[in-house]
């Protein structure tokens, strides 16, 4: 006797592995999304450094550490770059200059602004923080769940909130 279509344990064998390899590429898809993120992250923080630099070389002899705020580094980033203006407004936003009563400057970067979730458990949050860690000491990155940027540490990057790269 010969048989027409399939058995349904046949079709359920063939939904069963349908559905492991979608998970596997969604797991694998997660993971790249979380490494463009720390990569943004890493970028953005080290284009506020370049521009802290830039503003303070092009205004040695006036500036002062109180000079150097997030809004004149908009205004000279707009002056300088005037055809990526809403570029930089829009990746400085979640950016900021820290300077400590040290005299140290630090660009920070509130992941709560770029994950879009004050959640320190949020999944993306996570994945974001393990990415960064992992390239914490190349990059000069620090971590803090203070925002002045007082309490930092190079490797523990579990449920915090703020991350910093050294500038000057």
């Amino acid at each position: 006797m010969k048989r027409k279509g399939f058995t349904l344990v046949e079709l359920l064998i063939v939904i069963v592995v349908i559905a492991i390899l979608s998970a596997m590429m969604m797991m694998s898809s997660s993971e790249a999304v979380s490494s463009a993120k720390a990569s943004t992250i890493v970028s953005n923080l080290n284009a506020m450094k370049s521009a802290a630099l830039s503003y303070y070389a092009d205004h040695m002899d006036t500036v002062a550490s109180k000079d150097l705020t997030n809004e004149n580094l908009l205004v000279y980033l707009k002056k300088t770059n005037e055809e990526k203006t809403e570029e930089a407004d829009l990746s400085m936003f979640d950016y900021k200059i820290v300077i400590t009563g040290d005299g140290d400057w630090y660009a920070q970067c509130d992941l709560a602004k770029v994950t879009g979730s004050a959640n320190k458990n949020n999944i993306e949050r996570t994945a974001i923080l393990r990415k960064l860690t992992d390239r914490a000491r190349s990059a000069g990155i620090s971590f803090s769940n203070d925002a002045d940027a007082k309490t930092r540490s190079l490797t523990d990057s579990k449920q915090k909130d703020y991350i910093y790269m050294w500038i000057r």
